[in-house]
């Protein structure tokens, strides 16, 4: 299993510290390997700032991926909206090289660049990919018997489908699979795959 650099983005440090240590607590009791690296900014969520252009938002997106980069690291993180930004960035710089130029030409003034080696991964799949339900479940101390779970995935984690790649954007089932590995049964609900409508 790769090491990682976490990228804990805005959301998690400022407003929710409770889930930035049950992810610590957990990544280390499944012996994944993270780093906290210095350099990382706002991902940027492309609501947010897109409408100053959509250059700064990628520059921006594309800058966190090259501090990764340089320090031959992919990244993970908890954060559906920055998930998205990274791999939405990620799959834009990957077909276009002119863009790939023009964004290397103002890393440069930073001393990075961009070649796209550093890889963007969500929680959900790496525990998933790599940890596996299976070494999960065997790992649960206390499972979550009788417990009834509705997942919600949410658009940043599925869509767009093209640039995400994440898992079936229409029945998608490694989030529940993880819930199910820890005892508890995730159910089917009619309103599962709707925007929470956010944003």
């Amino acid at each position: 299993m790769p090491d990682y650099a976490f990228f804990w983005g805005c959301q998690i440090p400022a407003r929710f510290p409770f889930l930035e240590k049950s992810m610590r607590l957990a990544l280390d009791s499944l012996e994944v390997r993270y780093h906290d690296i210095d350099g990382f900014t706002c991902c940027p969520p492309s609501i947010a700032i897109e409408s100053l252009g959509n250059r700064i938002w990628l520059t921006t997106a594309v800058r966190n991926l090259a501090v990764a980069e340089k320090k031959g690291l992919d990244i993970l993180t908890g954060c559906n909206g920055c998930y998205s930004t990274l791999k939405r960035a990620s799959s834009i710089m990957a077909s276009n090289t002119s863009l790939r130029k023009e964004m290397n030409e103002k890393l440069a003034r930073f001393n990075l660049s961009y070649n796209g080696t550093s890889k963007a991964k969500h929680i959900i799949e790496v525990l998933f990919d790599e940890v596996t339900p299976d070494v999960i479940n065997r790992k649960v101390k206390k499972p979550f018997s009788r417990m009834r779970l509705a997942v919600h995935y949410g658009c940043d984690l599925l869509r767009p489908s093209t640039q995400i790649r994440f898992d079936d954007p229409i029945r998608p089932t490694k989030f529940d699979s993880l819930i199910e590995a820890t005892g508890a049964q995730s159910i089917d609900y009619e309103t599962k795959m709707m925007c929470c409508g956010g944003c």
